[in-house]
């Protein structure tokens, strides 16, 4: 949808019965200035629900965060999600920590992803994960999925979580620092050690 500039652009999302919301984008959100690579993580069914992350690292502005949010939604594939999950971090130009996420009718799943995202230190990334539903509840489950799919969009594009919060880049890919435990206490809010 257009409104009042040719490059302003309003989401619609296809899933509102399921808490997702309209969105708007001003015309900045395409321009190219703000550009980044976007990386895309290997998609994962359970039980028919299909779930797939994606990322965007070094980022240090606002408007580098409207510019991914509309290109990712403005994917036929991705405008057909049920959910659109996703959190950022980031330290902008003047210094500033800014963060937010957007659970798009997920409850409580955005959150988890923040939390990730804080325990990797990644000052600069976006993760959205897109959830399909595929008719069946995964109750509790799918925050693990969602969080699962966080670290590991995060790991294979080389970010490791270190247990003093330092930003490592060297990334090996078999070597897995957040536990299924910590993950399971991360869906459930607990603290982990």
């Amino acid at each position: 949808e257009k409104k009042n500039n040719e490059a302003s652009w309003t989401f619609c999302p296809a899933h509102p019965q399921y808490g997702q919301r309209l969105r708007r984008f001003d015309a900045a959100s395409v321009d190219p200035e703000y550009a980044v690579d976007i990386k895309v993580g290997e998609p994962i069914i359970e039980r028919k629900s299909t779930f797939q992350a994606f990322l965007a690292k070094d980022l240090n502005c606002i408007g580098q965060v409207n510019w991914v949010l509309r290109d990712l939604l403005s994917r036929p594939k991705l405008a057909k999600a049920t959910h659109n999950i996703w959190a950022y971090r980031l330290v902008d130009k003047e210094n500033i920590l800014r963060a937010d996420y957007d659970d798009d009718g997920e409850d409580g799943a955005a959150v988890k992803m923040a939390h990730i995202l804080d325990l990797f230190d990644t000052n600069g990334s976006l993760v959205m994960v897109s959830r399909w539903f595929g008719g069946i509840k995964l109750g509790p489950d799918r925050f693990k999925i969602i969080a699962k799919l966080t670290q590991a969009i995060l790991q294979d594009n080389g970010i490791q979580r270190h247990r003093n919060n330092s930003y490592v880049t060297n990334h090996k890919k078999d070597n897995i620092s957040f536990s299924s435990v910590e993950a399971s206490n991360i869906s459930s809010g607990k603290k982990t050690k």
